[in-house]
């Protein structure tokens, strides 16, 4: 299935979950694959080990839930159909990370420029104003001595940030099929003392 038609939202219902679940799927070995190019310009500063580990998660994520089920009893789609709010979490985390691989394929293809944010600092506060010591003493030597140096902040890059986006999605779908079965469980149990 094609992304345009997932992000349209003409997809079907009952196969919602599967799709964007597949289109996930389908992207993260795309984005492993473009960071292990030759070609690939962030090869350097990027480590195929960790996408890997994601693209890894997401499979176990996907098959434990069956998340890539066709509408059957077994499907994530069927099993979350009394419950839209658990539906929507999921939803929004699979189009989340959708995105987010989208945009990193797109930069470690090459095919979009890297952007880089400098450090943030607000210039209206002075970070040694918020020096914190353990004694008087320590803060009367603090204000006498010259400056210290201020560790320099980082900048980060666009690609840094949507791996990290892309992980945090995936932990998102972990969180969510902990509450899928604490509640599945916490049927059954009602169920079985009835």
């Amino acid at each position: 299935m094609a992304i345009s038609s997932v992000r349209s939202g003409m997809d079907s219902p009952s196969d919602a979950i599967r799709d964007l679940a597949k289109s996930c799927q389908e992207l993260l070995s795309k984005l492993l694959e473009a960071i292990q190019n030759e070609t690939c310009p962030f090869k350097d500063n990027l480590r195929s080990s960790d996408v890997d580990h994601m693209v890894d998660r997401f499979e176990q994520w996907s098959s434990n839930l069956g998340a890539l089920q066709p509408g059957e009893s077994l499907s994530l789609q069927q099993r979350l159909r009394d419950s839209s709010a658990a539906r929507e979490a999921i939803s929004k985390a699979l189009h989340d990370l959708r995105d987010s691989t989208s945009s990193a394929i797109e930069i470690a293809s090459g095919n979009r420029h890297n952007r880089i944010a400098d450090p943030i600092l607000d210039q209206d506060v002075d970070p040694d104003d918020y020096d914190i010591s353990s004694t008087d003493s320590e803060s009367l030597a603090s204000e006498t001595q010259k400056p210290r140096n201020r560790p320099e902040l980082a900048s980060t890059s666009e690609i840094a940030e949507l791996l990290r986006s892309i992980k945090l999605s995936i932990d998102s779908l972990f969180r969510a099929s902990y509450s899928i079965r604490n509640s599945r469980l916490g049927a059954s149990i009602r169920e079985h003392r009835e």
